[in-house]
């Protein structure tokens, strides 16, 4: 590892970055890695987040433009990071996504008045299946973990074998 240390830069990597174990509590790359009652308080945040953005997007009074906004930038976009790490878990318990999809449902209600439920359930399908692409984050979290992880195998083989290469792992 010394022999390495000017080429990988270490210095700069130890004023730069926070190694934490796996128990030690914190954030990696935005999403909480701690309990399950941290990580359903960083959706609950979230939520809060996109409740005060929706209000705010509800000032220009256009329902074209408060649909694109919403369904692209306050969906389940905004916890997609979440849904990749903790997705499996998140949809085991009916909370904080349930309240996350209740907040998406209200304002499909306000937007679209006399909403039906089979039409909440079509308008959650993609657009090119007939919808109107308002995803719903309990029916999203467990494929978004499962890409993720499939996505990460390969990544996470390459750093185990270059840790073994600078002798950090056998």
């Amino acid at each position: 590892l010394q022999a390495s240390a000017a080429t990988w830069e270490l210095q700069t990597v130890r004023e730069m970055a926070s190694v934490r174990t796996a128990e030690e509590a914190g954030l990696t790359l935005g999403v909480a890695v701690d309990s399950s009652e941290t990580v359903e308080a960083q959706v609950d945040q979230k939520i809060k987040v996109v409740r005060a953005m929706q209000e705010r997007v509800a000032i220009c009074s256009d329902v074209q433009t408060e649909h694109v906004l919403n369904r692209q930038s306050l969906g389940v976009g905004r916890v997609n990071h979440i849904l990749r790490v903790h997705g499996h878990e998140l949809a085991r318990e009916a909370g904080p996504l349930g309240a996350f999809d209740e907040l998406t449902r209200d304002a499909m209600d306000r937007l679209f008045p006399g909403l039906t439920p089979e039409g909440h359930d079509q308008a959650s399908l993609a657009a090119a299946k007939g919808g109107l692409g308002w995803r719903r984050a309990s029916e999203v979290a467990r494929p978004a973990n499962l890409g993720a992880l499939v996505m990460a195998t390969p990544k996470v083989h390459a750093m185990a074998q270059a840790a073994v290469q600078a002798g950090l792992l056998r």
